[in-house]
């Protein structure tokens, strides 16, 4: 364990409540801490949880404020407020992994927000639905995106990509790699667009070939 996980834990030992509960403010705790030391990163890590009290201290807090679904203790809602991110994570989680999440900067010159989640949306967005300026994972949609079918500025697929430069098992884009391309220059086993270059290939500035048929290299 590192020393966040071993205040956590201690803090935990002075909770009384259900499983639930404990998972939530373990949740809660873990992610209120990193932003605090991401947000004073001049201090030492132990500084910084000394500063908060004892685990008897912040377990009191927390006891005091369980009667309400959405409390946090008084520090974590002052870096909130601080916080150089958004950022949203919803209740409901799969296998430990949120439904939702949102992590996004609030000004430029801080690192990206890093999302992970089964819908993911941030700086950077890793989800089975990912959206982000670099989205990683199924659907994804971002200025860069890679997973099975990608839609963005630059995209990368295993099955279908679209984007200004797409590249996957099916690509339709500005320029286009794929089994299948479609673009304005195509490379692929069927190629189609103004530029066409493969095994059968089709310039939308040539006659259609007799039949429909595409031209074979």
């Amino acid at each position: 364990m590192n020393k966040i996980d071993d205040y956590v834990s201690e803090v935990l030992l002075h909770i009384r409540a259900d499983r639930q509960v404990k998972h939530r403010i373990r949740e809660d705790l873990i992610a209120s801490l990193n932003e605090r030391i991401a947000y004073e990163s001049n201090r030492e890590v132990d500084d910084v949880i000394f500063s908060l009290g004892t685990p008897a201290e912040m377990a009191e807090e927390y006891m005091a404020n369980l009667d309400t679904s959405t409390a946090l203790p008084k520090f974590a809602k002052a870096v909130y407020e601080k916080s150089p991110y958004f950022e949203y994570r919803s209740k409901a989680s799969l296998c430990g992994v949120p439904w939702v999440h949102v992590k996004t900067r609030r000004w430029y010159g801080n690192r990206p927000g890093v999302a992970r989640g089964i819908i993911a949306i941030g700086d950077v967005s890793i989800g089975c639905i990912s959206l982000g300026g670099l989205a990683l994972g199924g659907i994804c949609l971002g200025g860069v995106s890679a997973g099975l079918c990608s839609f963005g500025g630059v995209a990368i697929a295993a099955l279908l990509a679209a984007g200004g430069v797409a590249v996957g098992a099916a690509a339709i884009g500005g320029v286009s790699i794929g089994l299948i391309a479609m673009g304005g220059v195509a490379l692929g086993q069927v190629a189609i667009g103004g530029v066409a270059v493969g095994k059968l290939t089709h310039e939308l500035n040539s006659p259609v070939p007799p039949h429909g048929h595409l031209h074979g290299n």
